[in-house]
């Protein structure tokens, strides 16, 4: 996967992405007034930098994510934004021990008690440096759940059950080195899954979903009859089954995880496709899928990141990385929204100017109907990033 490819080859500094300012007012061609409103701006050290994977909302309003960089050891942060934009620093992660070290893509997930849960893409063992599972309880002690060794490399996830079971992916290590499902429970981690290559699914590199019967859904980044990736389904007896192969007309190498909406239906999106700029498309039965919307680049959206979200109207919201109007290379980003109808239209596109860009994760809904997320890039002269909301 191209995030993690370059992460390993410049060391711990994934290649950034930008954004941040004040607020910004946008009318679109329909007319109707919609608002980003930048929240944060991540200052790099002792702040975090680049934040990546969708937030997670608490009952507050509070919201919580990661930052691959930045802390007191520039190996990465957990934080917590308020409603009002301020932040906390809740963990920093540190090089050279025990502690995991660079979070990538990475969506915390609550338990009942409050606790949070997520993964790391390095550290744990400084043999292997594989990665870690961890919990921060809420007077923000960290526990390492799980170390990777030879059972798993960079860790995705995670998801959890209504037991408080977590599960997640590794995009390499394993029986064959081609990757994990795994499961952790409060008493051990067991691997579920090894991939094992084409033509099966192998480089998942955006965790699973669970349904209410414990089943487990997910994307490979390869694999699959046209080698462009697959959507899997692992059930409650680790049996796993291809539900898709990804092909040109679906684009190709999806590099995010599913959304199941809450009629039970999966979402899911290509990183790229006819012209390399990605598609979003719906699981429709085994070896069925829908083709929603085929991105065009600018002015329209290009390679849309992290998961979808949905409003109570079935209109789905997302981002993309490239694309846009604004003036970036290969544009700035985009978030986008899909009708119920099935009609897409852009929102918003981020600039470089003035505000923040290039988002690297999805974005979630709270009760008002208001959106949130994250850009790697820009901000307030640091380029270190931003937290942003958005109100359609």
């Amino acid at each position: 996967m191209q995030r993690i490819e370059q992460s390993l080859s410049l060391g711990l500094a994934m290649p950034r992405l930008l954004l941040l300012a004040a607020a910004l007012t946008l009318v679109t061609a329909g007319a109707r007034a919609q608002h980003v409103t930048y929240l944060h701006a991540f200052q790099c050290e002792p702040d975090g930098d680049e934040p990546t994977g969708s937030l997670t909302l608490d009952a507050a309003g509070n919201l919580y994510g990661t930052t691959w960089g930045g802390g007191t050891d520039n190996a990465g942060t957990v934080f917590k934004v308020s409603p009002q934009g301020e932040e906390t620093i809740l963990h920093s992660f540190a090089l050279g021990g025990t502690d995991g070290a660079n979070p990538s893509g990475v969506t915390l997930v609550f338990d009942a008690a409050g606790n949070l849960y997520g993964v790391t893409g390095e550290g744990g063992n400084q043999n292997y440096n594989n990665g870690t599972v961890f919990k921060l309880a809420p007077d923000g002690t960290e526990t390492i759940l799980h170390v990777f060794t030879t059972d798993g490399f960079f860790p995705f996830g995670l998801s959890i059950d209504q037991e408080g079971n977590l599960y997640g992916t590794t995009w390499r290590g394993g029986a064959y080195d081609d990757g994990t499902v795994f499961k952790v429970t409060p008493t051990e981690t067991e691997t579920l899954y090894n991939f094992r290559g084409s033509p099966g699914p192998f480089s998942a590199v955006s965790g699973v979903v669970v349904d209410p019967e414990g089943n487990l859904y997910g994307t490979s980044e390869y694999g699959g009859t046209e080698d462009g990736g697959t959507v899997f389904e692992l059930n409650a007896s680790g049996q796993e089954t291809v539900l898709l192969n990804i092909d040109g007309s679906l684009g190709l190498y999806p590099e995010w995880g599913l959304f199941r909406s809450a009629g039970g239906r999966l979402y899911g999106t290509s990183y790229e496709g006819v012209g390399f700029q990605g598609a979003v498309w719906r699981v429709a039965g085994q070896g069925k899928s829908t083709l929603l919307h085929q991105f065009e680049g600018a002015p329209d959206g290009g390679g849309p990141v992290g998961t979808l979200a949905e409003d109570s109207s079935g209109n789905l919201y997302g981002t993309t990385a490239k694309g846009g109007t604004g003036p970036c290379k290969w544009g700035c980003g985009t978030i986008y929204e899909i009708s119920a109808a099935g009609v897409e239209s852009v929102s918003y596109s981020f600039s470089d100017t003035d505000g923040g860009y290039n988002p690297q994760g999805g974005l979630i809904l709270d009760s008002e109907g208001n959106l949130y997320g994250t850009t790697a890039e820009g901000g307030d002269g640091k380029n270190c990033g931003t937290v942003f909301k958005f109100t359609p």
